[in-house]
């Protein structure tokens, strides 16, 4: 899941805010996708970052799915 790291200003419903989101570390089979939202003037509202894995199906895991290492393809569509 999603883990903040900083809570600079919220805000309140209904204002605008932009999201960037990106790929901050590769580490085999997983890697660290990070997220900075920011109100429309530039004021910082949020910022975190969430651990995900490149899986595949397996039926015999418990989980039903197996680590694999992300596919070079993959990475490429994150290269700005």
């Amino acid at each position: 899941g999603f883990c903040p790291t900083a809570h600079v200003f919220f805000g309140k419903l209904g204002d605008e805010l932009e999201m960037h989101s990106w790929v901050e570390e590769w580490s085999g089979r997983t890697f660290l996708v990070k997220h900075r939202l920011t109100h429309a003037d530039g004021r910082p509202a949020l910022e975190g970052f969430e651990r995900r894995a490149w899986v595949v199906p397996e039926p015999a895991s418990p989980k039903g799915l197996r680590a694999i290492p992300v596919a070079p393809e993959a990475m490429a569509r994150f290269v700005d």
